[in-house]
């Protein structure tokens, strides 16, 4: 893949994202009547989206589609999860920014941090249920695997900053706060 074919693939991205698509299935979801039909778009369309070589702008439009929806469900819908994983999946293979300077095609650490954070909450839930039990049923291995998949590339973002004079550790500080 050359660069201008990713940066065709970007200029699509935008031409999506301003057409409101994402938005518009999600709304399509969230009606009793088109529901299942929604979901199915969105779920094929992402499961479709498999192109090593774009997994960045792809992983933007997962997001989007993540964005959405998490305004009008809760976290544990089937389709949040579906693309909540499927947007750590991506960004296992690519990777995270510290920052969004300057990196417009990439999500960063401010992005993503959210989802760490819903996980762990849910890893934590299904761990306590299990103190003073007799009955272990064990952690969700999906759910295992998604933690992992957010906290490598998160871990890798953060562990040049534990020797970093760079100033880059300032850009994370903005970002957080």
């Amino acid at each position: 893949m050359t660069p201008s074919d990713f940066n065709l693939a970007s200029e699509h991205f935008k031409k999506f994202r301003s057409s409101c698509m994402p938005e518009a299935l999600v709304t399509l979801y969230m009606t009793q009547d088109c529901a299942s039909i929604a979901y199915e778009c969105i779920y094929e369309f992402i499961d479709s989206l498999k192109s090593e070589t774009l997994t960045p702008i792809y992983a933007l439009l997962v997001s989007e589609f993540i964005s959405s929806l998490e305004e009008d469900v809760e976290h544990d819908d089937d389709l949040y999860v579906f693309c909540r994983s499927s947007l750590g999946a991506m960004i296992e293979s690519v990777g995270i920014v510290m920052c969004n300077d300057g990196a417009e095609n990439l999500l960063s650490l401010n992005d993503i941090f959210q989802f760490v954070i819903e996980i762990a909450s849910e890893l934590c839930t299904e761990l306590a249920k299990t103190v003073g039990s007799t009955e272990y049923s064990g952690l969700s291995f999906p759910l295992v695997h998604d933690f992992t998949a957010y906290i490598v590339p998160v871990c890798n973002v953060l562990r040049p900053l534990m020797h970093d004079d760079t100033g880059e550790a300032e850009c994370y500080r903005g970002t957080i706060e």
